[in-house]
This record gives structure tokens, sequence and C-alpha cells, in this order.
């Protein structure tokens, strides 16, 4: 066999490679929601399982293609090209079931972009206490890339089609940056918000989790960044541009599910000793300070003097350790309305 013609099927291979390491990441993130069991587990549940079963779709109809036909090494990696003029997916002998692999791999490829979307904001809805104003832009910009969907799914030609496809791609790269941003950005300001009452190690705990949200939030994006930066190089062969994007097909259901893992296991950049309870609601600046400069006094009985905080506390003896990497894995952090007396 030529070099050249080994070299055809290295995207099929990195392909495998990577949704081997899928594999893995769904049977630790299935064992981490079954184990814990908490608030809408089974609903996250059912959206991993989902992407995963669209990624062996994908994989399962990538080698029926590369071995009906030798041209399929490539084009299976082409379905969504903005080159112009598009890339020749069918030779003159391909039976016609050549045509519906490529039909269905085009609606996996739509279907899991939509659905990991889909989770993505509803996480960052849960984070902000299902307020809809906080992902109000990502809603829209997961509206517009329905649409380009759809319209890319049309028999068009020409500019029309690479325009669509150029809609998808930017809506889904703005969707996922703007809402990893959103989650991170509100527990990094709970954090900050109740920082004085915090131990140093729960303090980290949030950073971590802030961390985990940004690295696996943004794999898809950056790998959406890097795939276009070697397309628009001239001097990069095509057969390097499909080796960076036949990753892709996978990662778009490997970052949610890397977060579930991630945040699970209580691995992040720095390991995560405690987790406390998280707080969307902190007191306001008049009852800080009137709390920081209350005296302290012998014991009275019979003393009525307490100062509401708005939100509770716990001893860090009673510090549940899989509480917070729960709702966060899940997409949930709780609003705690709750006072204690000081």
């Amino acid at each position: 066999m030529p070099t050249s013609h080994l070299l055809q099927y290295f995207p099929l291979v990195i392909d495998t490679f990577v949704y081997g390491i899928y594999c893995a990441l769904f049977v630790q993130s299935v064992q981490v929601l079954l184990s814990r069991r908490r608030a809408h587990y089974r609903l996250h549940l059912g959206g991993l399982t989902a992407l995963f079963l669209l990624s062996t779709i994908h994989i399962v109809a990538a080698y029926a293609w590369a071995f009906i036909t030798d041209n399929a090494t490539t084009a299976i990696y082409e379905l969504i090209s903005l080159r112009n003029p598009p890339p020749d997916l069918y030779g003159p002998d391909d039976p016609v079931v050549v045509h519906h692999l490529a039909r269905l791999l085009r609606a996996r490829y739509a279907i899991a972009n939509a659905l990991a979307d889909a989770i993505l904001i509803w996480r960052c809805y849960i984070i902000w206490g299902n307020s809809w104003r906080a992902v109000a832009f990502p809603c829209i910009a997961y509206m517009v890339n329905i649409g380009g969907v759809i319209v890319a799914a049309l028999p068009l030609q020409g500019p029309s089609r690479r325009t669509a496809v150029a809609v998808c791609i930017g809506t889904t790269f703005f969707t996922n940056v703007v809402a990893s941003s959103l989650a991170a950005g509100r527990i990094w300001w709970i954090s900050r918000r109740v920082s004085y009452v915090l131990s140093r190690n729960s303090r980290r705990t949030y950073t971590n989790l802030t961390a985990i949200l940004v690295e696996s939030g943004c794999i898809y994006p950056i790998s959406i960044i890097i795939v276009l930066v070697l397309f628009i190089v001239p001097s990069t062969s095509t057969i390097s541009v499909l080796i960076s994007l036949a990753p892709i097909y996978h990662i778009v259901g490997i970052s949610p599910t890397l977060i579930i893992v991630r945040v699970g296991l209580g691995v992040s950049t720095d390991d995560v000793d405690k987790t406390i309870t998280s707080v969307s609601r902190g007191p306001n600046d008049s009852e800080r300070t009137h709390a920081r400069r209350l005296p302290i006094s012998a014991l009275r009985f019979n003393h009525a003097a307490t100062v509401e905080l708005g939100l509770e506390t716990r001893r860090r003896n009673d510090l549940d350790e899989n509480e917070l990497n729960d709702s966060v894995g899940t997409g949930l952090v709780e609003s705690c309305s709750d006072t204690t007396k000081v």
C-alpha cells in the first residue's frame, strides 16, 4: 500500500483514537452520576448518553463508508466544509448507500451540536439561579445556530451553503465561549462575595471549580479555532486540515462529559480537599459591615443581640465533601436563603 494511500486513513485513525478516549470518559461519567444520584441526575445522564450514542453512530457510519468506497477515507470529514468549490464526496461508481451515510453523518453532527449546546446553556441557567436574563445571548445564538442547520440541510449550492455553514460554526463557537464564561464567572463572583466566611480550602474549591468550567468548556471552541486557522493558511495541506477536524466530531460530546468526570472525581488544576454548600445570595454591604463591627462580649443569658446575614454557614467539621462538586457537575448551584445568628 503506498504511503500516500496510508496517509489517507490517518484522519479515521485519529477519529477512532478520540472515540476510545470518549468511551472511557463516558463510563466514568455514568459511574459518577449513578453513585451520587443528585437532583436532575437522570436528565444529565440522558443527555450524556444521547451524545455518546451519536458518536457511536458516527464511528460506525465512518467505517461502513470507508469499507464501501476508497474515497470515504477523506470525504467523511469534508461533509461540513467551507471549501469553494465544495469537495467531491462521491465517486461515479459509489452505491446509493454512500449518499444515505453522508446525510446520516451530517444529521448526527447537527443533532450532537444542538444537544451539547442545550446542556451547556441549561447548566448556565441553573447556576445563575434559573435566570433567563443571564442566558439570553447564548439562547439567541442557539436559535440562530438551529436556523443555520436547517438552511444548510436544504439542497443549496455555492455561497448560500457556505454562509449557512459559517453561521453554524460561528454561533456554536459563541454559545460555548459565552455560556462557559458566564457559568465560571458566576461561581467566581459567589466565591468573592462570601469569601469572608470561607476557609482557605473552600475558597480554593471555588477557584478550582471555575477552572474546570473554563478549561473543559473551552476545549470545543479551541478545537474549532485550530481547524479554521489550518484551513485559512494557504500552505496547509488538505489532509492536515482533515486530521485536525476528525476529533471535533467527538469533542462536541467529550466537553460536557469531561466536566461531569472532573467535578465528580474531585480532579482539577489543584486537587480539591473540601467543599461547601454554594450560595447564590449573600449579605449586602451594610449587613456585612455591621457584622464585622459587632463587639465580642462575655456570655449573657436572655440577650437578643443577633445579626441576620441572609446566608447559611456550616461548621467546617460538618462540611459535605461532595455536595458542591455534584451541584456544579450536574449544573446545580443552589440558592440558600436561610439565616444564621452570630
